[in-house]
């Protein structure tokens, strides 16, 4: 691994497109940083296929795609560009505290990095990427359950989050089929809610929207929506060292892990994976980051 051979031209590297990453943009451009943003043009998936968004302040009922459209509308206004790149690992401390970020396309030398990957959905059932969001899928039932008040749906969990996810749809909706994995171990009172042990094996719909899920036996559970709880695998394999668990980075109050210039934010720092908590830590990385370059002393305090 030779200096010459890679770019420097940069202080911060953004890892990620997503709320997080964007609001970190953001604010390094106004903090007149030099940053390379690394994702996809396209920005978040996660936010395009949400049908719509209702607890972004400000911003009732928003469609995802509209939010999204904006995002890269804000964007263009400030003259920040997404390089379509790939992350292959980030090497820390290579050359005086300065890290390598390791592209499909090329290397980047920078003195800082602000992780906000958020997080690989993993174990994926069949029909499940093809009907998220609009197609009546979702990931969160806080986010999404409230647009299908009156309707019976179907969740599915693997950790015992689900258990709370599915007992704040027994609130919200009309009839709730919890189908647990042999992970899960707690137990669902509300009277609407029918709990159940197994695992589907296929997603059913029609004119791509959800209409039910195939159990190992043939069996289908009908709904209107399916929920889907369970792990994900965290960004940490981008950085060797870094201190964290199964799904997210362990982060202090400024965003900083455990590697000197190294932050993260958003969905990669662990639940609850919100909106709005995304933006706030990607600025609070943005922030620090800049203390970070500008402060000799700042990480002494970590």
């Amino acid at each position: 691994m030779t200096e010459s051979a890679m770019i420097d031209n940069f202080d911060i590297a953004i890892i990620g497109s997503g709320p997080a990453g964007l609001a970190a943009a953001i604010n390094l451009k106004i903090r007149n940083k030099r940053f390379i943003l690394l994702g996809y043009p396209e920005l978040s998936h996660q936010v395009e296929v949400s049908v719509l968004i209702d607890n972004l302040l400000g911003f009732p009922n928003i469609k995802g795609s509209d939010l999204n459209k904006a995002w890269k509308e804000h964007l263009k206004a400030m003259d920040i560009s997404v390089v379509d790149d790939r992350v292959r690992q980030v090497y820390t401390n290579v050359f005086d505290e300065k890290h390598v970020v390791a592209c499909r396309n090329g290397d980047y030398i920078v003195r800082s990095v602000i992780i906000a990957a958020g997080i690989i959905r993993n174990n994926l059932i069949p029909g499940e990427a093809e009907l998220l969001g609009q197609g009546g899928v979702s990931y969160c039932a806080t986010c999404d359950g409230m647009f299908y008040k009156g309707k019976k749906v179907v969740i599915f969990g693997t950790t015992e989050d689900a258990v709370h996810e599915a007992e704040y749809l027994s609130e919200v909706v009309s009839e709730v089929i919890f189908i647990a994995s042999a992970k899960v171990k707690g137990v669902v009172s509300a009277s609407n809610c029918t709990q159940i042990r197994g695992k589907p094996v296929k997603i059913l719909s029609q004119d791509g929207k959800f209409t039910a899920v195939e159990m190992f036996d043939g069996t289908q559970i009908e709904g209107a929506a399916l929920f889907i709880i369970k792990d994900a695998v965290g960004p940490s394999y981008l950085v060797p060292g870094i201190e964290a668990n199964a799904d997210s980075i362990h982060v202090d109050a400024d965003m900083r892990t455990n590697i000197r210039g190294i932050f993260a934010a958003g969905d990669c720092t662990g639940k609850p994976w919100q909106l709005m908590r995304a933006m706030g830590q990607g600025q609070i990385a943005a922030l620090n980051s800049v203390r970070y370059l500008d402060e000799e002393n700042y990480w002494s305090g970590l």
